[in-house]
């Protein structure tokens, strides 16, 4: 019968690291980076471009026209003699 065969526990050898799976870490590892320097760029981009688009002033400015209080109290804007248009809608279920 010949010894051909190692009985027994085997002994532990060094292992080697497949260079698939280094490159599959280092691609990893590049994908990362990339997405947290992506995320940092968009970040402020993002908050100039609110800074620069936010108006000094967010209140419209009123239009021009004339102002006052009609003869019974009430005030108003615009010409008090204008006439008014009133316009119904009205659902006829």
């Amino acid at each position: 019968m010949s010894n051909s065969h190692q009985r027994g526990r085997s002994s532990k050898t060094a292992r080697k690291t497949s260079p698939m799976r280094i490159f599959y870490a280092l691609i990893g590892v590049i994908i990362v980076v990339g997405i947290v320097v992506l995320s940092v760029f968009m970040m402020q981009n993002q908050q100039t471009a609110i800074l620069s688009a936010t108006p000094v002033s967010s209140v419209p400015a009123a239009p021009a026209g004339p102002t006052g209080n009609t003869a019974e109290g009430y005030a108003y804007k615009g010409n008090a003699d204008a006439s008014v248009v009133v316009t119904e809608y009205s659902d006829f279920q």
